[in-house]
């Protein structure tokens, strides 16, 4: 149950299993936005992230809980397409993979994790919570120039494009499908 703040309560998942929850809204009305350039949405989220991240770094005790409430919300924006839009292309670029390559990712994920929260806690001894923000800021600057060229390369090719199994050149298919992926 969730307070709705008069003293009165409601489910926290509606009748039909649907979250009432901004993340799942966010995803649910980015969805067509996302299907059309998960690319361009993993340009545009990275950035998001990283902004809100070094934005909230930057605050100082001064800052208001407003400016502090909307850099978290830039960031939470950005992160919330980032992680879905990641393992959806994983799997359309690569089919074949299925359930062990998308663990795959995750246990990549969780390795990131692992590596950098010991950094970012020695930034944090050294020089403050801030700077341990900004730092990790700067993986979203990255991800987004990697993403970037992932978008420059498809678009190279014809644009981005997902995958079916039957593309990838089975041995025993006949000419016919041979002569259907040659456009």
């Amino acid at each position: 149950m969730v307070s709705q703040g008069d003293g009165r309560t409601r489910p926290a998942v509606e009748p039909g299993g649907r979250k009432r929850c901004p993340v799942s809204r966010l995803r649910v009305w980015g969805g067509a936005v996302t299907h059309k350039s998960p690319l361009g949405t993993l340009v545009f989220s990275s950035l998001l992230a990283g902004i809100g991240l070094y934005w909230l770094g930057s605050l100082d005790k001064g800052s208001s809980a407003l400016v502090a409430l909307t850099a978290a919300t830039i960031f939470g924006i950005g992160k919330t397409f980032l992680w879905p839009t990641m393992i959806g292309v994983t799997a359309e670029q690569f089919p074949r993979g299925g359930a062990l390559l998308l663990s795959l990712m995750g246990g990549a994920g969780m390795l990131s994790v692992a590596i950098v929260l010991p950094l970012m806690g020695g930034r944090m001894d050294r020089l403050g919570p801030g700077a341990a923000l900004q730092m990790v800021a700067g993986l979203g600057a990255i991800l987004a120039v990697v993403f970037a060229l992932m978008w420059l390369y498809f678009k190279s090719r014809g644009g981005y494009r997902a995958v079916h199994i039957s593309d990838r050149g089975d041995a025993g298919r006949d000419k016919t499908a041979a002569a259907q992926l040659a456009y």
